[in-house]
């Protein structure tokens, strides 16, 4: 873990703890929560979006063709196993490309939050779009978790930027509540007061579409919430802190 890093695992600790108790939300770093855009607990089925009729009946067509359109009208569950158990859910690896849970929902600036759990899945993705290709995610495993920015062309010049991996052991069947802030060209991602941060100016485009991607066994997700980011007065003093002891 770099420094900025380290910082921000402390920052966050002291944020929980400036919290009181009364507060069911975990404290944000970067941002502050503005107005809720999408809740979705998965507790039970989930209504199902549209498409073209280039992805209707075709199994493992990728999100990125550019022939392919989802509509924003609900979740599209492709490839792959998807089930709804114990109010959350499961995804399981039935094909070459992990199984994908993608919900159409124009984003610039956003908060995200989710639970996740691991049942013997190597990792479990969450993955923001725009409507050309990827643009970032987050990679939890069992030992820890990851973030990027994404490849945006797949065939170069442009190529993936890791902003970092925590080390954080998952245990199977433990469930984990991951925050997502993005802000400008800058993102911020943290699980049990660890964090990473990032900063690619493609962070700033218009989001499309949010997925969950499970490879291997199956992950599960529940109590997905989307709130519109505002910026954080503290962040300025955090950001000082860290240029101060780089």
């Amino acid at each position: 873990m770099n420094l900025e890093s380290c910082i921000l695992t402390v920052l966050a600790v002291v944020a929980a703890a400036a919290a009181s108790p009364g507060d069911r939300l975990p404290p944000t770093l970067m941002t502050e929560r503005g107005r809720l855009l999408l809740s979705e607990d998965f507790a039970q089925p989930v209504v199902l979006a549209s498409a073209t009729p280039l992805f209707k009946g075709i199994p493992g067509v990728v999100d990125r063709d550019p022939r392919f359109v989802q509509h924003p009208d609900g979740w599209l569950l492709h490839p792959g196993k998807w089930e709804f158990i114990d109010g959350a859910i499961s995804g399981t690896q039935q094909e070459r490309h992990g199984p994908v849970a993608a919900y159409a929902i124009p984003l610039l600036n956003a908060v995200f939050q989710f639970e996740v759990q691991l049942n013997g899945s190597r990792q479990a993705r969450f993955r923001i779009n725009d409507t050309i290709d990827h643009v970032c995610r987050i990679i939890i495993a069992p030992d820890g978790f990851a973030a990027q920015k994404d490849d945006h062309d797949h065939e170069g010049p442009d190529a993936a930027v890791p902003f970092g991996k925590v080390a954080l052991p998952i245990r199977r069947g433990e469930w984990k509540t991951v925050i997502l802030e993005i802000l400008g060209d800058r993102m911020v991602v943290f699980i049990d007061g660890k964090s990473i941060v990032g900063s690619d100016p493609l962070l700033r485009v218009q989001k499309a579409t949010i997925a969950f991607v499970v490879s291997g066994a199956s992950a599960s997700f529940r109590n997905l919430r989307i709130w519109e980011a505002k910026p954080n007065p503290d962040w300025h003093a955090h950001r000082s802190r860290l240029g101060s002891q780089r």
